[in-house]
């Protein structure tokens, strides 16, 4: 089964769920392995890149449904 999933999206994870539920009768355990690893130098200016990956990988997949 593959289902769209966007993290930055807050009603992804509810739609994905509710796919998954649907097409299988529920859900067992759940392993994330997405992310974003953005190619940052200890000397580029700004931490842009480096939050969107800490609000990407870390702070979406614990996004309260």
């Amino acid at each position: 089964m593959t289902h769209r999933y966007d993290a930055e999206g807050a009603k992804s994870p509810i739609s994905w769920v509710n796919a998954t539920v649907a097409r299988r009768g529920g859900i067992d355990a759940i392993v994330n392995a997405a992310g974003i690893n953005p190619k940052v130098r200890v000397s580029d200016e700004g931490e842009n890149e480096l939050d969107e990956m800490w609000r990407v990988n870390v702070k979406g997949p614990l996004r309260p449904v």
